[in-house]
């Protein structure tokens, strides 16, 4: 695999060019398709020192974002110009729906120092999340987070179904305050959505900086569930190359879903299609399977500050573009952005019209 485009290869069809396929000589093409692994494999984010809050490297700094090719599956395109018919043939379009599990519940499960910590800033600030705790105590009303059934129901109801990744931290970092799983709410939880969706890890912002953290939260949820997690994407899109892939394979991790970016929509490898992970320090594919995604709800109303209308236009455009080139539209949502209340009212129809407009 000599060449750029024999790597190329690789990365999206699992297998050596055949010698039957086109002989590419052309410097221009081979300089093209190495630019163009490079973006896909994010050579430009190895070693990187210009970084966010978090320890991130930014959408803005990248190369795609700088020339204006950041919302184009670049890659798709090349390899249908490099193999058409060939390309589109592998592989049929799909909708994946996935929900990152930062938070289980807004109130359940947090204890009884915590909820009364926090009844106290609502009555201060917040006055409609005070009612809303005080309801939920009470059993009078479902905590806002749990919108479980909904999403399931919902999607069920377009033929999808959905991927959870849960958080199993909770560290009191400001970063992981997820309910603790091993306890009998958080079993109840993980018994509904596994036996309605697939379940992958989202390990916390912590897991970043201590392997054994990250090796403690797969260990818990394969043993609550009772089987082995293959599926993985980073809590925060925490993504430090190679580091990040190379400690998932390590845990038997097999798919990541953390290629996209926070602060903007887009491709952030270039490509809307599932592809093999290639290893730039160690030369090598060492088994482990991307699948990258365009959008997130947080990008979209947080980030880029966009109101539902518009948001709902930019979700199209990426639908359509990755149904034109057969790939897997992969958006990211949270259990608490579908709840129609605070500042993710009016987002449930959004999310509704999404699901529409991706169905197969």
């Amino acid at each position: 695999m000599e060449s750029a485009v024999k790597r190329l290869y690789y990365s999206f069809f699992g297998q050596e060019m055949p010698a039957s396929l086109r002989n590419f000589t052309e410097a221009d093409v081979e300089q093209k398709a190495s630019d163009l692994f490079d973006r896909l494999q994010r050579r430009e984010e190895y070693g990187s020192k210009v970084l966010d809050s978090k320890g991130r490297f930014k959408a803005e700094d990248s190369e795609a974002f700088r020339e204006g090719k950041i919302s184009l599956p670049e890659l798709d395109l090349f390899m249908e110009s490099l193999f058409p018919g060939a390309y589109a043939a592998t592989f049929s379009y799909q909708c994946l729906p996935t929900f990152d599990i930062d938070n289980a519940y807004a109130f359940r499960g947090k204890g009884l120092m915590k909820n009364v910590a926090g009844m106290a800033k609502n009555l201060v600030s917040d006055t409609q999340r005070a009612r809303s705790r005080f309801q939920t105590w009470l059993n009078a009303s479902k905590d806002p987070y749990d919108t479980y059934a909904y999403i399931l129901e919902t999607c069920q109801s377009f033929g999808l179904r959905p991927l959870f990744f849960i958080q199993m931290g909770s560290y009191n970092n400001g970063y992981d305050t997820n309910i603790p799983f091993r306890k009998k709410e958080g079993r109840a939880l993980l018994d509904l959505l596994s036996s309605h969706a697939d379940i992958g890890l989202h390990p916390s912002y912590a897991s970043n900086f201590d392997k054994q953290i990250l090796y403690r939260e797969y260990t818990e949820l394969n043993d609550i569930l009772g089987k082995k997690v293959i599926k993985s994407r980073q809590h925060f899109l925490m993504l430090k190359f190679p580091e990040t892939y190379r400690n998932l394979l390590e845990l038997g991790i097999q798919e990541d879903y953390s290629m996209g970016w926070a602060s903007q929509t887009g491709y952030r490898a270039g490509t809307c299609r599932p592809f093999l992970w290639y290893d730039l320090e160690q030369n090598s594919f060492p088994g482990l399977t991307v699948y990258p995604f365009t959008n997130m709800d947080g990008t979209l109303h947080e980030y880029l500050k966009l109101n539902p209308e518009r948001a709902l236009e930019q979700i199209s455009e990426f639908i359509e573009q990755t149904r034109a080139a057969q790939g897997v539209y992969t958006p990211l949502w949270h259990n608490h952005t579908v709840n129609n209340r605070w500042e993710w009212n009016k987002w449930q129809p959004v999310f509704e019209q999404m699901l529409a407009l991706s169905c197969p």
